[in-house]
């Protein structure tokens, strides 16, 4: 935003054109002419709006006043993107770049990764609107819709986009993201975001947002030696092959509720008798009670490896 103030600064002793702009709720004095008629030109560039007022006597000028401000904001959020995709590549960005080009960044902030397996480009077009208004960068990065700002509420932010792409592209989508507080982090946040949600499609996880401290259990698993893997898959895999689809949402559910019985029957909005009688079911079909803790850790592990190995079939 520096960089923009200055240009405008240069824009107004160049041309002698008494302005102010109003960008991102922000108002950029360049001349006081509180006492004389005015005029007022709205302009939209990049997902931000914007509006120019000027006095009266200058009307003639708005539209190249708003010609010259749109091409220096894609100027400015350009060189923001060509920074972020530098730092995504691993390219140290120097600290007196950072300062000038990207401000906004200075203190704590978030990398968001959105994995859509299509409608990619309109899921990007449908964060820049939600943004518009809102200093942030992003941009597309392999299958990646990658998202950098300080978000106050981060997790307000994952779950409103997780909605918007659910309402109006209908399909469904990974959000992985990180607090970083530099820039130069920026790429092996990127590779930790993208390693959760690959776990999440390998192993076709019920949550599809997930934080720092998320799925750690899941990447423990993952790296389990292969023979042991499918050592457990043998092992396991003809009592789960019984198991249905109404079965694995049990299972699942009961997991997500931390084996609490009453939660997961009202998550599952069945009669917790009814829950009881599906546990009992899987035990019978898997000899694990996952109603016993240390039995439950077993299961969970030998479930996620033999569902994996599913899904890779």
């Amino acid at each position: 935003m520096y960089s923009f103030y200055k240009f405008l600064e240069e824009l107004y002793l160049n041309t002698k054109i008494p302005f102010i702009v109003v960008l991102d709720d922000k108002k950029f004095v360049l001349s006081d002419f509180d006492n004389c008629d005015k005029v007022s030109l709205e302009f939209e560039v990049n997902g931000k709006k914007g509006k120019i007022i000027t006095q009266k006597e200058y009307e003639s000028c708005t539209s190249l006043l708003r010609y010259l401000i749109e091409n220096k904001i894609k100027e400015v959020s350009n060189n923001k993107e060509k920074l972020i995709r530098k730092a995504l590549n691993g390219v140290t960005i120097d600290k007196n770049i950072i300062h000038k080009e990207l401000g906004f960044l200075k203190g704590d902030f978030y990398i968001i990764n959105v994995y859509l397996a299509s409608n990619l480009q309109e899921g990007l077009e449908l964060v820049n609107e939600c943004y518009g208004n809102k200093n942030i960068v992003s941009i597309l990065k392999e299958d990646n819709i990658v998202i950098i700002g300080a978000l106050e509420d981060v997790d307000d932010h994952v779950n409103s986009i997780r909605d918007s792409i659910d309402s109006n592209l209908y399909v469904k989508c990974y959000i992985s993201y990180m607090k970083l507080n530099n820039i130069n982090e920026i790429k092996e946040a990127y590779e930790i975001n993208m390693s959760k949600i690959n776990l999440a499609i390998k192993y076709d996880l019920d949550e599809v947002i997930y934080g720092e401290r998320d799925l750690l259990f899941e990447t423990l698993v993952d790296s389990i030696d292969e023979d042991l893997k499918m050592k457990m898959y043998e092992d396991f895999g003809l009592g789960f092959s019984k198991l249905d689809r109404e079965m694995i949402k049990t299972i699942e559910t009961f997991f997500k509720c931390g084996l609490n019985i009453s939660d997961a029957s009202k998550e599952l909005y069945v009669h917790r008798n009814t829950l009881i009688y599906r546990l009992d079911k899987i035990q019978k079909c898997t000899s694990y009670d996952i109603r016993n803790f240390n039995e439950a850790v077993i299961f969970k592990i030998a479930f996620l490896i033999w569902r994996g190995k599913e899904i890779s079939k």
